[in-house]
């Protein structure tokens, strides 16, 4: 027994065959009854009921695979789940796959995955058909077969921007056929088919417009369309919002025919369009004729164009600049000589010297005009080389000397325009061929007809305005200063020209014709006086008169209105403010009787702004039918 046990010994006790004393040789026997804990550091090995068992100190069996003790805490980490588990709890591995016939998994041998997490290993070298699941999507198939069929790309049709191919309706591939063609014979807008597929438009006739896709929808780069006019009309490329060609004008494509046709292909890039124009037209020059200054023709092969005469310049001539002779045929300019481009030559330059005009005369010599070295400023004279001669004078002073020490201006009779000095008659006139206007020396501002002498005293006027006191002006029919005998007329008063007679439909305030006045955009208060005579027909009801500011709110309107009804009887009414547009009555009344001519007077003031406005008297009945007359000559006056 001690034999057999002795190799069961060495393993247990980790001591090797050569290091076994006597003290290490264990004695084995059967023992009736399980022994007591041995003591520290020391094992009891025993054979009980048949069985081997080693106790240590502990209580535990030290041929256990593990220690003993009390499981606290169990955590866990992918792909186990269910930590961590501190009582009691279940592990889980749902991502773990388990083979079900035991084979190893190696490079060549495939495998298939169950619902269930299954590793099937085929061992076969390749995936049985049989196991191949059902495809859908893009590549779409049956279960149990490797036969696929590719129905559509990234899970739909291929998007309208692909140019060679495109899908059907059951999201297969198929070409997409572009440089279609589009015939046109009237105005069209081009659509953004029209670029996706680059397609064609061709024109058999008709003079219309091709308007591009707009800004808003711009195509993409590189998609195009292709214009081709054979028709004898004229077609307009119409950008629309683009510019063409980095310019924001129209394309014209001129007429063609069908052996010379004119075309235009048109290319966005994403934001502008860029187009190429072929204007068909192809021949054979047989013959080049020249016209003066051009030389050298007629030539019918070969031959030189020339110009003799013809002017050249080495650089860019300066803008507005005089062109001057540079010595053969070559031209050049000089910067002390520039004009505006119309009316104005400038001789001289900044820096370079005072500029000087001269001019040569007949006979010998030059007179000139030099400017001042500050020539901006009226107090700084032009110097003249000669005498400046003017038209005769009158008056007893020459022509156009404006001094201290002369107060003449000029004057000629065969002119149509006279201005005098204040020296004998002492008075300013003008003269047209209609009307003459003068300052006597009364002080009066005088008025005449072209028949008068302009240089008699008071230039034999029969108008005249003069000031009687400071902001007050008198109308006379005299030259004499004061004369308040005069009348002035203004469009400040209108009138009734016909009867007015209300419309006969609604019963809103309708404008009289005739009592409107138009009023200029200043800001200022005015006064109005409206006095008018109405009937009324059919049937008595309420008549109202009212007011109306047209064009833009007034700063505020305040009426009065006095309005007989009968001989006797007076309605009177107030507006205390009005300032809106909308028309408002001032005062209303019922009158006593039909037909009955009776008088209404609007009095007030309107305070405007400075914009432009209308101002209206109108009149309304309270029944349509019972319409209301205004009589010829009522007036309205509206004064500042």
């Amino acid at each position: 027994m001690k034999k057999i046990l002795l190799p069961l010994v060495l393993l247990l006790t980790g001591i090797a065959s050569g290091q076994i004393t006597q003290a290490n040789v264990f004695q084995f026997r059967f023992q009736p009854a399980a022994q007591h804990n041995p003591p520290a550091n020391s094992a009891y090995l025993y054979v009980f009921n048949n069985s081997l068992q080693c106790l240590l100190p502990s209580g535990a069996s030290c041929l256990a695979g593990g220690g003993s003790g009390t499981v606290t805490n169990i955590a866990t980490t992918a792909p186990l789940g269910g930590g961590p588990i501190t009582t009691t709890g279940t592990l889980t591995c749902t991502t773990c796959a388990t083979t079900t016939n035991g084979g190893a998994l190696t490079a060549t041998n495939p495998m298939r995955i169950s619902a269930a997490g299954v590793i099937d290993i085929l061992g076969t070298g390749q995936v049985a058909a049989s196991v191949m699941p059902a495809l859908t999507g893009d590549v779409t198939s049956s279960a149990g077969t490797v036969a696929t069929t590719v129905g559509q790309i990234s899970g739909a049709a291929i998007p309208t921007s692909a140019f060679f191919v495109g899908t059907n309706s059951s999201k297969q591939l198929i070409a997409a056929q572009p440089f279609v063609t589009n015939a046109q014979t009237t105005t069209y807008q081009a659509v953004a088919a029209d670029f996706t597929g680059c397609k064609t438009i061709t024109v058999a006739s008709g003079t219309f417009t091709v308007t591009l896709v707009a800004s808003g929808t711009q195509p993409a780069s590189g998609q195009c369309i292709n214009v081709v006019n054979y028709g004898s009309g004229v077609v307009t490329i119409a950008r629309s919002g683009q510019n063409i060609n980095g310019a924001a004008a129209n394309l014209t494509l001129n007429a063609g025919s069908a052996s010379a046709p004119t075309s235009v292909t048109i290319t966005s890039d994403g934001t502008n369009y860029f187009a190429s124009v072929d204007e068909g037209t192809v021949g054979t020059v047989t013959s080049v004729a020249t016209t003066s200054p051009i030389t050298g023709g007629t030539i019918t092969g070969s031959g030189t164009l020339a110009c003799a005469t013809c002017v050249t310049s080495a650089a860019a001539l300066t803008s507005n600049a005089v062109v001057l002779g540079g010595g053969g045929q070559a031209a050049a300019t000089n910067t002390a000589f520039t004009t505006n481009g119309t009316t104005t030559l400038t001789v001289g330059v900044a820096a370079g010297g005072n500029g000087i005009l001269a001019l040569a005369g007949n006979t010998s010599g030059t007179a000139t005009l030099t400017a001042p070295a500050v020539a901006g400023t009226a107090g700084n004279p032009v110097l003249a080389s000669n005498a400046l001669q003017l038209p005769d004078g009158t008056q007893a002073l020459p022509a156009s000397r404006l001094t201290t020490s002369a107060t003449g201006w000029w004057y000629g009779s065969s002119v149509p325009a006279h201005i005098f000095g204040t020296t004998t008659t002492d008075h300013i006139g003008f003269k047209t061929n209609g009307t003459q206007l003068g300052m006597n020396s009364t002080g009066a501002l005088t008025f005449g007809s072209s028949s008068t002498s302009l240089n008699a005293a008071n230039m034999n006027a029969d108008t005249a305005i003069s000031r009687l006191a400071a902001g007050i002006l008198a109308v006379g029919v005299s030259a004499t200063s004061g004369s308040k005998t005069g009348l002035l007329q203004s469009g400040m008063s209108v009138f009734v020209t016909a009867n007015f007679t209300t419309s006969g439909v609604g019963t809103a305030l309708e404008a009289i014709t005739g009592l409107t006045i138009t009023v200029p955009a200043v800001a200022a208060n005015w006064t109005f006086h409206a006095h008018l005579a109405y009937s009324q027909a059919v049937g008595t009801a309420a008549v109202a008169f009212g007011i109306q500011a047209v064009t833009n709110n007034p700063t505020n309107c305040f009426a009065t209105g006095e309005m007989f009804t009968a001989a006797g009887t007076v309605i009177t009414g107030t507006l205390a403010t009005l300032t809106t547009t909308t028309a408002t009555n001032v005062v209303s009344g019922t009158p006593g009787a039909t037909a009955t001519n009776n008088v209404v007077d609007l009095y007030g003031t309107c305070e405007l702004a400075a914009s432009a406005n209308t101002i209206r008297i109108l009149t309304s009945t309270a029944t349509a039918a019972d319409t209301v007359t205004i009589l010829r000559g009522s007036y309205f006056g509206f004064n500042p």
